[in-house]
């Protein structure tokens, strides 16, 4: 069923309709509380949610989550971030911070998802199961925030 849906393409935008269609408009709740969590997928140690805390940078965060994977893509993270009902997707080259201390630091955001991409793949890194992840922890942070 894979090979039935569009290709995705670098600059493609995905989005993800705040209501779905078994869900009526009037059964969630408008200001949503957000969760006290980060999310990093890919290749890292420990990709999963981890506690969100004041003044996280993106290196704080590697750590948390068990420090990049042998075939780590370390020039292209990405953060994908909220800003009320839309998301924006920001990349970093962390071998660059390492070496040089550029850009500046990036200070996490509650729901910000850390995306560590293996080298090779882009976004999709590991293949279709990392996409689906990524899409499956936006989808599931969009719903169950909306709900309260």
């Amino acid at each position: 069923k894979l090979n039935k849906l569009p290709k995705i393409r670098r600059g493609d935008t995905i989005e993800i309709p705040r209501n779905p269609g078994s869900v009526t408009g009037g059964d969630l709740v408008q200001q949503a509380t957000r969760k006290n969590l980060i999310y990093v997928l890919g290749a890292v140690g420990r990709p999963g949610p981890i506690a969100f805390e004041e003044n996280t940078d993106i290196l704080d965060a590697l750590a948390l989550a068990g420090g990049a994977a042998p075939d780590a893509d370390l020039k292209h993270v990405k953060i994908v971030t909220r800003d009320g009902a839309y998301a924006q997707t920001l990349t970093f080259n962390l071998e660059k911070f390492t070496e040089r201390g550029r850009p500046a630091r990036y200070m996490l955001r509650r729901e910000d998802t850390f995306v560590v991409p293996r080298q090779g793949g882009g976004i999709l890194g590991g293949g279709v199961a990392t996409f689906a992840t990524l899409l499956g922890t936006i989808s599931s942070a969009l719903l169950i925030g909306s709900r309260f």
